[in-house]
């Protein structure tokens, strides 16, 4: 028997359904009306049969019901444990459990056992011993029984809100399910010393799938009741009663179906006509106020007095107010609220909706860490991750409602608005699209600080978030930017150094290096000065951005540093940046390290004499030309408006854009019909692809940098021909001759003319072969002497190979003799291959030149050239 008492908040009375000599406890409400009390006493009277309060009372569920199965997976084969040791004292304690569950007829005893598990003895909170069996094996033959299990959070939301809860557990439930006669033996276990083997006729612990069979006994017995007067969780039930008057009737129903199944209940572990208890770790309160009665009943035209009942209520308020009931279960028809938060390491959501008070109360909490691949998304993406794990977890709650978005980001502007649906953000755009969301601007503090809370939560040692604009949402930004360049010329060397903090403050910094260095060492150079910066400046979390591919791909692992000249340099960049909690490298095109190039272009470009260490170089800015600042009109030269018009005329967007911005002007008729597949959107031109996609139409350099990125870029694969233009639109790109630049682009790559397969002139004049068919011809050779020798003392190899098929025979010996060379012929060439008629070269050397081998190949016929 199980010695937990049923967890509840309100106190409960005992109640005696048995005799004087035969006792049999019942736990009932002590807050129930005087009536309805007598109402529940007598129909625990009446069922007193439903309860057990010792194992012989427990006949078990009839096998016509539901029997466990054990079926065994193709394949396995009966396992036997090796036994296992206990001491005295745990083995006599072992015997009385194991007489226990043999006279309550549980268990049986064993003979020619096949399959033999170990006991495991588990010592319960009230110091007695329970025996469970170590199933593993048998579990892992066993296959998996995809019965659906009830869902907690949705059986906790149905047995909320309710007046009156009584809770139910089955005594030893497993316990009152048979199992298959054909099975038994398969549960046979081991007891130490001298015990002996059992197997179970119940259903015991720790076998697999032995919840999903109990829960599919529960949903037959209770299956009209469940979701409308009971909720049931394997062994767990609760009969829930909008109305005290109904409970009554609600507890007859289930104690009926008990009867009539021979289900048994845990006396110690029910509590009937309840307010406020425990079910599947989930604190249920029927009626709020119930602590404010007494001090509510209090009125001005009556004298205060305050009494014992006073005190008492103050004092369940400060209990009520120390522990809250949390959660609430959703109303249809009521908007739902989602707060959301991603923190560097971690993401958090709260789902939250107002209560009949119109005070918003939380309906469920999510948190979780991210893995190595997300770690490395960008913030907004986080964030986005965030609201596809919270649509993913909470679809039941949030299908059917509409969800009001709350947080520091319109990610429904950003998310589920975008012109191209690609990547990860497409996938998650698609699997959002059956929702209904609204985005809010957040005016909740407590809502957000607690999704906030739950995205910082899991992640340990987190600095302070700062705040930073990224494109256009607000999004939360904790680490150092630092951009780096070189620069090397034959007078001298620059440095130059960007440095963002997370507040957004830049700072520009030029070095210039009075030494003679190479390019590559000059961007050393900048990166580790710019390291030290962020050193002084107590960052410890650092983003790296260089142009340099060899020292960033140095840095990263990708490449080795095999230069002698950089060896010191790269070693000193590694210490430097173990100096930061975290760090990172990144390669960008010169054109996005713009300003730290420039930087280093002044350093290496301006003379600074030696008395001097610095100097102040002043920038200003002028809008205007002096002459139109004298009040005198700019004449500006036509060759260069010529230039720009002929430059815009030669675009091939031009005459599209044109007709689209003026449909009604002079346009061409092929114009006006290719126009007809593009569309402007926010001032770019996009053409309208096959599958109602909008692909970006760019201009000739873009068209450069894309087909460099598509065929030779990161993971590219040198595609050409269709296979690259299918590769630029699926990137997001159109342009009406891109098969044709394909072509040609992929013609003009140094690496497709290397390693491409295509036909190629031999370097010199082709020979002929020098043997027509295979083993017609062998070279023969000596390799040797070789230092050191082998283990066996060989040191000489004598090895053929045959001119057709390249085939090599060898053979190594510690000196080689006329005799050894005959045997060789004889075993290896002559008698492997039948080859007795042709040519083999020969070597000027002693053993083929002598009488013994001459005479061995003349009569075979062999020719020795």
């Amino acid at each position: 028997m199980e010695d937990d008492y049923p967890e509840v908040q309100d106190p409960l009375i005992e109640i005696n359904v048995g005799s004087e000599a035969e006792p049999r406890p019942l736990f009932v409400s002590h807050l129930l009306d005087p009536k309805l009390a007598d109402e529940v006493i007598d129909l625990l009277h009446e069922y007193k049969d439903c309860f057990a309060w010792d194992y012989h009372e427990m006949p078990g569920l009839p096998r016509s019901l539901v029997k466990h199965e054990l079926r065994i997976k193709e394949g396995f084969k009966p396992f036997q444990q090796p036994p296992r040791r206990f001491s005295t004292e745990v083995q006599l304690r072992v015997k009385e459990e194991i007489e226990r569950l043999l006279k309550a007829g549980f268990i049986r005893t064993a003979r020619y056992v096949e399959w033999l598990a170990n006991i495991v003895p588990v010592l319960k909170r009230t110091g007695a011993l329970r025996v469970c069996t170590d199933y593993r094996n048998l579990n892992l033959a066993t296959p998996k029984d995809e019965y659906p299990m009830p869902m907690s959070d949705l059986l906790v939301d149905g047995a909320a809100k309710h007046k009156l809860l009584s809770f139910m557990d089955g005594h030893a439930g497993y316990n009152q399910i048979f199992v298959a006669e054909e099975d038994v033996h398969k549960t046979a276990f081991r007891c130490p010393g001298a015990i002996g083997t059992y197997e179970w006729v119940v259903m015991p612990l720790g076998l697999k799938n032995a919840g999903a069979t109990y829960q599919r006994a529960m949903n037959l017995i209770f299956h009209d009741l469940i979701g409308r007067t009971v909720e049931v969780y394997i062994d767990d039930i609760v009969v829930k009663s909008p109305s005290k008057a109904d409970h009554v009737g609600h507890l007859r129903q289930a104690f009926d179906r008990m009867r009539a199944h021979g289900l048994k209940m845990n006396p110690k572990k029910c509590a009937f006509g309840v307010t406020a208890g425990n079910f599947l770790g989930f604190l249920f309160i029927s009626n709020f106020l119930r602590p404010l009665t007494p001090l509510l009943k209090l009125k001005d035209t009556e004298q205060f007095v305050w009494g014992a009942e006073h005190q008492a209520a103050l004092d369940d308020i400060k209990k009520y107010l120390s522990q809250p009931p949390v959660l609430m279960p959703p109303k249809r028809g009521k908007p739902l609220r989602l707060y959301i938060s991603a923190s560097e390491g971690s993401i958090g959501c709260l789902l939250a909706q107002n209560n009949e008070f119109e005070q918003e109360q939380a309906v469920h909490y999510l948190s979780r860490t991210l893995n190595t691949a997300e770690l490395n998304y960008s913030p907004i993406e986080k964030l986005c991750l965030a609201l596809y794990f919270a649509a993913t977890k909470l679809r039941h709650y949030m299908l059917p409602s509409v969800v009001r978005i709350l947080s520091k980001t319109d990610l429904i502007k950003y998310m589920l608005t975008r012109p191209i649906i690609r990547g990860r953000i497409g996938k998650w755009t698609m699997a959002l699209s059956k929702f209904t969301f609204q985005y809010v601007a957040q005016k909740s503090v407590k809502g957000q600080a607690l999704a906030d809370f739950l995205a910082y939560h899991p992640a340990q040692g987190q600095e302070g978030e700062l705040e930073v604009e990224i494109g256009m949402a607000r999004m939360e930004k904790n680490y150092w930017t630092m951009y780096f360049d070189g620069s090397s010329t034959e007078a001298r060397s620059g440095a130059g150094v960007m440095i963002e903090s997370p507040q957004g403050q830049r700072w520009q910094f030029a070095f210039q290096l009075d030494f003679k260095c190479t390019n590559n060492q000059a961007e050393y150079e900048a990166l580790i000065i710019g390291l030290e910066i962020l050193k002084e400046m107590k960052a410890t979390r650092v983003l790296v951005y260089g142009d340099s591919q060899l020292v960033i791909n140095q840095l990263t692992g990708e490449y080795q540093c095999t230069s002698e000249n950089l060896t010191m340099y790269y070693v000193t960049a590694l210490n430097t940046a173990d100096a930061f909690s975290r760090i990172s490298f990144v390669h960008v095109p010169r054109a996005e390290n713009h300003e730290a190039n420039e930087m280093a272009q002044v350093a290496s470009g301006v003379n600074i004499l030696d008395t001097e260490h610095d100097r102040v170089i002043r920038i200003e800015r002028r809008t205007l030309p002096a002459l139109a600042e004298r009040g005198m009109a700019t004449q500006v030269s036509s060759a260069e408006i010529t230039d720009e018009v002929n430059m815009a005329e030669a675009d091939w967007r031009y005459p599209i854009i044109k007709y689209l911005r003026d449909p009604s002007g002079s346009h061409e008729r092929t114009t006006r019909f290719r126009a007809r597949c593009y569309l402007i959107y926010q001032n770019e031109l996009y053409q309208k692809g096959s599958d109602d996609l909008l692909l970006l139409c760019p201009n000739a350099e873009d068209i450069k940098v894309i087909m460099t990125e598509s065929h030779e870029g990161i993971c590219s694969a040198h595609q050409s021909g269709v296979k690259m233009r299918w590769l630029v639109q699926r990137h997001g790109y159109y342009w009406p001759t891109i098969l044709k630049d394909c072509i040609e682009y992929a013609k003009g790559c140094i690496k497709c003319q290397i390693y491409g397969p295509i036909q190629r002139v031999p370097a010199e004049a082709l020979h002929s072969v020098t043997k027509p068919w295979p083993f017609r011809g062998w070279a023969v050779d000596i390799i040797g002497k070789i230092h050191p020798a082998a283990s066996n003392q060989h040191a000489w190899i004598l090895v053929v190979t045959d001119y057709f098929t390249k085939w090599v025979e060898a053979e190594s010996y510690r000196s080689i003799s006329s005799a050894q060379v005959v045997k060789f012929f004889e075993n290896h060439i002559v008698h492997s291959f039948r080859s007795l008629n042709g040519s083999r070269p020969s070597p000027n050397g002693p053993v083929f030149a002598s009488t013994e081998t001459r005479e061995y190949t003349e009569r075979l016929g062999i020719k020795l050239v």
